[in-house]
């Protein structure tokens, strides 16, 4: 039985605890040996082997989860495999019924909704290499975790400058924060030149959108490690992911001259501020702008399962007119919403249905700052609560109702 740190290409040196490192200590190494009893046919047994597990804390390069990977192999002179069991570099896995890898990493959505693995070159030549996104539709043929969550590839900084150096080549993704882009089903990134007996850290992390909550909750993904001119499928990872029930919550912000105000989701919850093209601005709930005009990108991420969503935010010279609370939110039975004085002869608020457009409407005091509306009679969903001056739409938020 051996072991090595999770990656997607996995020679016979790595598994044996060869020349490869990370902070001085092997990737992967021999767990240990046991005699096994004949066994007749059909038979089945479980064997245990003792395992010293590597302190986790000694492979901390990313601070994300990086699992190991193990290989049960079976030697017997009585069991020999009629091809050839390995090429004297990489085992052939498909070649034998006496050789088995186990290569999962399990995400069950709480904090922890990440995976790292190693993505290398472990041979003498310079390799040209893609790595591909795929749909585990043999395990989870009826459900798509692409259609409901968000999934982000963070490169360490070798992987990074190894893409940046072969031109960022890829289809079906998109850059988004420091080393990061959000890949999609069947994303393809390319690593030309990558140097020979070298290897970098790749962080894969999954956040459920609180916009496309379905009642699924198994998913299956792989990530692929392909030989770019022969074509050969080198080895991947296949991430298990369970999705937990939970209450939903939804992204929101107010403006206040130049300071943008996230609504709190009333749970812990992390706060992203990012620029139109990605890049991340501040994190906390409120932030205050240089530049008075512009669109930015409030993210929320909850602090216990990573579900998040997501609202754009424009300020405009026109921003004078404005919902700057709505609470509580989620709500039962009433909601109050808060208004600045507002500069028109007459306002009310629409309070949208999302799912079935059906409306009502409540008229504003002009003279008065908030408005308490009774929401018990409304079924549970996510509603909009639309401001209206002089007939004009002037701002929309959203709101749920439990």
């Amino acid at each position: 039985m051996y072991w090595t740190k999770a990656g997607t290409n996995l020679p016979m040196d790595v598994w044996e605890g060869g020349n490869y490192n990370v902070n001085g200590y092997p990737l992967g190494g021999l767990i240990g040996e046991i005699d096994l009893p004949a066994l007749e046919s059909y038979e089945e047994h479980i064997f245990t082997f003792p395992w010293s597990v590597p302190n986790p804390a000694n492979y901390s390069t990313i601070n994300e989860p990086w699992h190991y990977c193990l290989m049960a192999k079976i030697e017997s002179p009585n069991d020999v495999s009629t091809l050839p069991e390995h090429n004297g570099f990489y085992y052939h896995f498909l070649n034998s019924n006496n050789i088995a890898l186990k290569n999962v990493h399990v995400i069950n959505n709480t904090s922890s909704n990440s995976g790292k693995i190693h993505i290398g070159n472990f041979e003498e030549n310079i390799k040209n290499y893609r790595i591909k996104l795929s749909r585990d539709i043999y395990h989870f043929p009826n459900t798509n975790i692409f259609e409901e969550a968000e999934i982000k590839f963070t490169f360490d900084n070798k992987l990074w400058n190894i893409w940046q150096n072969s031109g960022s080549q890829g289809t079906n993704f998109s850059e988004f924060g420091e080393k990061t882009i959000i890949v999609h089903e069947d994303t393809e990134i390319f690593l030309n030149n990558f140097p020979a007996n070298d290897f970098g850290l790749l962080n894969v992390k999954v956040n459920f959108l609180t916009e496309e909550y379905t009642s699924n909750n198994e998913f299956g993904f792989n990530v692929e490690h392909w030989d770019n001119n022969s074509n050969e499928l080198m080895g991947g990872e296949l991430y298990l992911v369970n999705k937990n029930e939970r209450d939903l919550f939804t992204a929101d912000a107010t403006i206040a001259n130049n300071t943008l105000n996230a609504v709190s989701i009333n749970e812990p919850a992390v706060y992203n501020w990012y620029d139109a093209n990605g890049n991340l601005l501040h994190t906390g709930q409120n932030y205050t702008v240089n530049n008075a005009n512009g669109t930015y990108l409030l993210e929320v991420i909850a602090d216990y399962d990573g579900y998040k969503d997501m609202k754009e935010v424009t300020i405009t010279p026109n921003n004078t007119v404005l919902l700057h609370n709505i609470y509580p939110n989620p709500t039962t039975s009433n909601v109050t919403v808060q208004y600045n004085q507002l500069n028109c002869n007459n306002a009310y608020l629409m309070l949208i249905n999302v799912n079935s457009n059906a409306s009502a409407n409540y008229i504003l005091n002009l003279n008065n700052t908030n408005i308490n509306i009774n929401t018990s009679q409304y079924a549970p969903g996510l509603y909009r609560v639309v401001l209206v001056c002089d007939n004009n739409v002037t701002e929309s938020h959203n709101l749920i109702i439990q």
